[in-house]
């Protein structure tokens, strides 16, 4: 598997413009700003914003906290007409749409095995048969494992179960310090689009 030639701050205009697409775990909204100014057709941010008891420390914190980080994503992207808050989790969110709907899915929530394995599952029947999954924390060559960051086995099982394929991740660099997001195919059209970028 080689990398494809951008970061994930640096995703390609034609990647999400005039696409419906959906990030699964939103947070604060930093990467939602960059799909948001790729001109997507509409964007659907999910997240719970829900304090767990996981060893992420993006969601183990105190719900009023979670609380405070939903009203400064609302006061950022409610008012745009290409974008749809969900505040919901990634299972009961998928269950509002029809197979076939989206163009891309970005899976960014929580990154324990299972957790992973699930979006994944959830997910995939959503997305139109030329579209892809991409996802983030995809521990590249320039990054050390962590034992809670199961992100790399989930994607292995999920492919080897399915009809999907594993087919790039980002060029993140070692200096970067930074995790490579990853994507997955069930289409020889989307893997011939990023041929151009290897």
């Amino acid at each position: 598997m080689k990398p494809i030639n951008f970061k994930r701050w640096q995703i390609p205009n034609e990647f999400i413009e005039n696409t419906t697409c959906a990030e699964i775990g939103v947070q604060y909204g930093h990467f939602a700003k960059v799909l948001i100014e790729k001109n997507p057709k509409h964007l659907y941010l999910i997240d719970p914003w829900l304090s767990q008891p996981t060893r992420d420390h993006a969601t183990n914190r105190p719900q009023s906290e979670h609380n405070e980080i939903f009203e400064d994503v609302k006061s950022i992207f409610d008012g745009l007409a290409n974008c749809t808050i969900i505040r919901d989790t990634s299972f009961n969110a998928s269950k509002q749409f029809d197979d076939n709907f989206f163009d891309c899915v970005y899976i960014d929530a929580l990154h324990d095995y299972d957790s992973v394995i699930n979006d994944l599952g959830y997910w995939q029947g959503k997305i139109k048969d030329d579209g892809f999954i991409w996802g983030h924390d995809y521990r590249g060559p320039q990054l050390k494992r962590k034992s809670h960051v199961q992100v790399n086995e989930a994607i292995t099982d999920f492919c080897e179960k399915s009809d999907w394929s594993f087919v790039a991740y980002t060029s993140e660099k070692k200096k970067d310090k930074t995790a490579n997001s990853y994507f997955l195919s069930k289409s020889e059209n989307f893997q011939h689009r990023i041929s151009n970028y290897f």
